[in-house]
């Protein structure tokens, strides 16, 4: 098999010494050790030559990766542990790269493992102790942002990608299923490229894609992550480590997602977990059995398990969302969610902090529009880091009026700022909070023809449609921009863009210690001696973040006219004071004015503008 890059998180590693590569058959002593293992060998600290424990070996191109024992000993694939992930299964012949990575030493990649059919190689390893790199995301101190463990202001800014989506998709041979793109290994290399050059720095994904188990007449297993449980497909999780190389080499993070729960559930029967497939569940799921089934929770802790030990330390991670919208799909009651969380959350922190001596963030995500255990359960939970939740109601997800012959592009903007609005109202001070999930679920790719003449398709009123909500999601104080699904076959260049001016001017923002709460309309008013204008915007006591919409006809109207000598009127200092105002051109993506506004005690600070074309993003801080 190929050797694989490892990427720039490999590439400035200082080259580790093999204290032994020896391709040959072991003793017998060895053989018992092992049970027959492909590779064996010992890890050991390059500056000591004490052994390591807890150091994982991963072959690349495969699901097989091993824990280092006590003395330093690791084995692929010890067979004799049933439980263990991928028990049984063999490398077989051929050449192969290990990737080595342990607690406080930098990680490696081991090229050239040539592995003979039916005898053991084995690889004695030594690490150098140091860094990594690693560019953890925690929260910051105002509880609302995010910071890079250097202390570097993190904002995210991306959208919800699928393995099988384009881009990154054209790297990848699935072993199963026939999958519907062209193979081409130099394509996703330049669409994490293109993603960073524009500003993008933020993925959701979920680990399989389990759409195609409802293939008919025969499922097809294209994306699935395991199969049988516990046996983890190797192209699937070849898939994800170079997924993180691009992370890591082009500096974005990826929030991991393990189950696809609507599809599981929409299609059980054909999911490895149940016993139709010979899986530890149930044939048919009673309400709530996902969560209190004490085989399935098993099967979910192995899950995190794998996860962690595989991809715990790198950069690109930024955080694990625990269950996908956890109050659907399952009828589960409070009670079931509580203690599937109570068990869930201190095992995968207990994992992360033996394996990788650190914490990574972690969510659950939700519907605040749907039924089920109140979201409160998850909302303010106290092991969970932050709030994100999937807004599909209202005109976010149904922006199309007259029979998808136009699309509003100003109430799903209101929309998404109400919804945030009420849920941070409800989340606790100290955490951040960002929705990963939105869209014209409703109305899909229909937005593309938007009544165009002669049924031409043109993006505009989607571009337009996703710049308002993205920015109305911002100035409700939103942790950065929202998660987007993806309803097109990928986010245009335009799209695209408006991440980056999102990011770029929240960056610009002292976000570390802001702490804002969405400003009620009592206190934002807006005068424009011509045109209407919308007014969002939050604020604590020293800062604040407007977005100015001015309003507008369902495109494909023309551009609205300009909003002329327009004044915001802010009642929300009492005590007054002096402020920094920078004006942010949203659609250029860069400032356009800066300047300074004053109000005396007690009266409410005015901020004179001109001219308004289409919206308009302003920053304020008190000096």
């Amino acid at each position: 098999m190929a050797q694989r890059a490892m990427g720039s998180a490999m590439a400035w590693v200082p080259a580790l010494w093999l204290v032994a590569a020896l391709q040959a058959p072991a003793g017998a002593a060895e053989r018992r050790l092992v049970d027959a293992t492909d590779i064996t060998g010992r890890v050991t600290d390059a500056a000591s030559g004490a052994p390591l424990e807890g150091a994982v070996v991963v072959v690349r191109g495969t699901a097989l990766q091993a824990i280092s024992r006590a003395d330093g000993r690791y084995a692929v694939v010890n067979r004799s542990e049933p439980g263990a992930p991928n028990h049984g299964v063999s490398l077989g012949g051929g050449e192969f790269a290990l990737e080595i990575r342990a607690q406080g030493h930098a990680p490696f990649c081991a090229e050239g493992v040539r592995v003979q059919p039916g005898q053991v190689t084995v690889r004695d390893i030594a690490l150098h102790p140091g860094g990594g790199g690693n560019r953890g995301v925690k929260v910051a101190p105002g509880g609302r942002y995010f910071l890079l463990e250097d202390g570097t202001p993190f904002i995210p800014a991306g959208y919800h990608h699928q393995i099988v989506y384009g881009g990154f998709c054209f790297g990848w041979r699935p072993t199963q299923g026939k999958p519907w793109w062209p193979y081409n290994p130099a394509i996703p290399e330049h669409y994490a490229r293109k993603l960073a050059d524009a500003g993008v720095n933020f993925l959701r994904i979920f680990l399989e894609d389990t759409y195609p188990l409802g293939a008919k007449p025969h499922p097809n297993r294209l994306g699935m992550f395991q199969d049988p449980p516990g046996t983890y497909a190797p192209d699937v999780i070849d898939q994800w480590d170079r997924l993180f190389d691009f992370a890591d080499r082009y500096g974005f993070k990826i929030l991991v997602s393990l189950y696809q729960t609507d599809q599981v559930r929409a299609h059980w029967r054909l999911y490895p977990f149940s016993a139709s497939r010979g899986g530890p569940g149930p044939e048919t799921l009673q309400p709530g059995e996902w969560y209190s089934s004490p085989a399935l929770r098993a099967c979910h802790r192995r899950d995190w398990a794998f996860v962690i030990d595989r991809w715990g330390q790198r950069d690109g991670l930024f955080g694990f969302d625990l269950m996908n919208e956890a109050h659907m799909h399952w009828e589960a009651t409070p009670q079931q969610v509580g203690d599937w969380l109570r068990e869930m959350v201190p095992f995968v922190r207990q994992r992360m902090a033996r394996r990788w001596g650190r914490q990574t963030l972690l969510t659950v995500s939700g519907s605040p529009g749907q039924s089920g255990p109140d979201m409160g359960l998850y909302i303010n939970n106290p092991g969970l880091d932050f709030v994100t939740t999937h807004n599909y109601d209202g005109p976010i997800g149904n922006p199309v009026t007259d029979k998808g012959r136009r699309v509003d592009v100003v109430l799903p903007a209101l929309a998404m700022r109400e919804a945030v609005a009420r849920v941070m109202e409800r989340t606790d001070p100290v955490k951040p909070y960002l929705d990963t999930e939105w869209g014209p679920i409703h109305a899909g790719i229909e937005l593309d023809s938007c009544g165009m003449p002669g049924g031409q398709k043109s993006p505009a009123a989607d571009e337009t449609y996703f710049h308002n909500v993205t920015w109305a999601h911002v100035a409700a104080g939103a942790a950065g921009a929202p998660a987007r699904w993806l309803f097109r076959p990928g986010l245009t260049d335009r799209m695209l863009a408006d991440l980056g001016s999102v990011r770029r001017f929240l960056e610009g923002v002292d976000t570390a210690p802001f702490r804002p709460q969405a400003l009620p309309a009592d206190r934002l008013r807006v005068d424009a001696l011509r045109g209407k204008v919308h007014a969002l915007g939050c604020a604590d006591r020293d800062q604040a973040i407007l977005w100015l919409l001015v309003d507008r006809e369902p495109m494909p109207a023309p551009d609205p006219r300009p909003a002329e000598e327009t004044t915001v009127r802010i009642r929300h200092w009492r005590r007054g004071g002096r402020f920094r105002v920078r004006v942010w051109d949203t659609h250029r993506g860069c400032a356009a004015a800066e300047t300074e506004v004053r109000a005396a005690p007690g009266e409410e600070l005015r901020l004179p503008l001109r001219r308004i074309d289409r919206d308009v993003a302003l920053a304020l801080r008190r000096l």
